[in-house]
């Protein structure tokens, strides 16, 4: 579990740090409007926890950028204004809990639990999937009510997708939200399957039967076909629907690659595969002009292209396939072009 603590006062914020990860979480912090804000469009987390008074803004705004962003973290306000027009204001905004200063640790942490129940777990202290149960609040657990040892990251793992059951894991996200936000600077994942593989084995070897999809149901995930074409020298991929777009950006793309939509029309996700090379600007013009060429605007004399990484385009929760948000983009202006290079 991932909390981001957002407090400008050091001390406090360095002790409720202290406090959650005792209690194992992976903690974020920020110490002003601006950096929460850039946290909260680059990355997600399970419980964010929110000072209204921060030093170059208020919280209450972070609260409405982050409903606007569509983004569904559980918020606990944590401040030192304690009337009750500023409790019933954060609660209207979409806050979970509202938590005055001062306060005990204990207490925080008990809410934080509370809130993270309601919204992952139904509200049940354990968590039970086929004959697997999971008991959170004490980090065990059980096969056929026998208990499995699992080290702190193959527990991470197993929580963060029996809470995610029968949705297709982007391993960025996943590596984040067990890592913490600096992960996404590593060059490989090798270590998370590393990880994967022996918490596989343990759960094979203890007869964990956690419901898996039908046969049916995998053949429908297996990888689409995209539109692949090579421009100097680039491979480039392009969705041709909305499932294919969703599967390309979130599964298929790697984090520094560049991805490539045209503005605010519908179209193609597109996707130039960097590979760690400088990306000539003459290729960014070429790779947008087939982006507006797929997009709403084909028939346009100009479109506007945005392109940013692809670390920095993240799915809208609950919303239907290829829906995303993104920040960190440049923009293009091109003329819809096709490339027939094919392979």
């Amino acid at each position: 579990m991932k909390i981001l603590i957002v407090e400008d006062e050091p001390s406090l914020r360095e002790l409720i740090q202290c406090s959650l990860e005792k209690e194992r979480y992976v903690v974020e912090t920020a110490s002003d409007f601006n950096s929460a804000l850039r946290k909260i469009e680059d990355y997600d987390y399970d419980c964010i926890l929110l000072d209204i008074m921060l030093p170059d803004g208020s919280g209450l705004d972070l609260l409405e950028r982050l409903k606007a962003l569509h983004k569904r973290e559980n918020v606990i306000i944590i401040s030192a204004k304690d009337s009750l027009e500023d409790k019933v204001l954060g609660l209207e905004l979409g806050a979970d809990d509202y938590l005055p200063k001062p306060f005990h640790l204990v207490e925080l942490n008990a809410r934080i639990k509370s809130v993270i129940r309601r919204h992952q777990h139904d509200g049940e202290i354990d968590i039970r999937q086929g004959n697997v149960r999971i008991e959170p609040d004490k980090y065990r657990v059980f096969v056929n009510e026998q208990e499995v040892e699992l080290n702190r990251k193959e527990y991470d793992i197993l929580l963060y997708f029996i809470n995610r059951p029968g949705r297709l894991i982007n391993k960025n996200t996943l590596a984040e939200s067990v890592w913490g936000d600096h992960i996404d600077q590593v060059d490989n994942f090798d270590f998370i399957y590393a990880q994967i593989k022996n918490l596989r084995k343990k759960l094979k070897d203890s007869g964990a039967t956690i419901q898996r999809h039908s046969s049916r149901q995998r053949k429908k995930e297996k990888e689409p076909s995209f539109i692949s074409l090579t421009i100097d020298g680039f491979h480039v991929l392009l969705g041709k629907n909305n499932v294919q777009n969703e599967y390309l950006t979130f599964h298929k793309a790697g984090k520094e690659d560049l991805w490539f939509h045209a503005q605010a029309l519908p179209g193609s996700h597109v996707v130039l595969i960097a590979e760690g090379q400088v990306i000539p600007k003459e290729l960014i013009a070429k790779t947008a002009a087939l982006a507006a060429f797929y997009s709403k605007g084909k028939s346009s004399g100009k479109v506007n292209v945005d392109y940013t990484r692809i670390k920095y385009v993240k799915k809208i929760p609950n919303s239907p396939p290829g829906l995303v948000n993104y920040t960190h983009q440049s923009t293009v202006t091109v003329i819809p072009e096709d490339f027939k290079i094919s392979i």
